[in-house]
């Protein structure tokens, strides 16, 4: 079994806790990837299994809503040495809010 390494907390930031566009599941989806930020990629570098483990969905569920957060412009999916790096994206999408 891989040990996941995980704080006691996830910081869940306003914006998200009160987008109405975002589903529950994905507010504390993208407040992960927001907590999980690496300096060294400029993004979150996490892979599904270490989502699908701390989150308990599957990985297709993992999968679509990585998709639905790309599709909706919340976030920005690259690859850089053989890592998947998933960056939130500063928009102004919130000043509905």
């Amino acid at each position: 079994m891989i040990r996941i390494n995980v704080s006691e907390y996830i910081r869940i930031n306003r914006i998200y806790l009160l987008d109405k566009n975002l589903s529950n599941t994905e507010k504390i989806f993208i407040s992960l990837i927001d907590n999980l930020y690496n300096a060294k990629y400029d993004g979150c570098i996490a892979n599904n299994y270490y989502f699908s483990e701390i989150l308990n969905i599957k990985d297709r569920q993992i999968f679509k809503i990585l998709k639905k957060l790309e599709n909706d412009d919340y976030i920005t999916i690259t690859h850089f040495e053989n890592k998947r790096i998933i960056k939130i994206k500063d928009t102004n999408f919130f000043d509905d809010l």
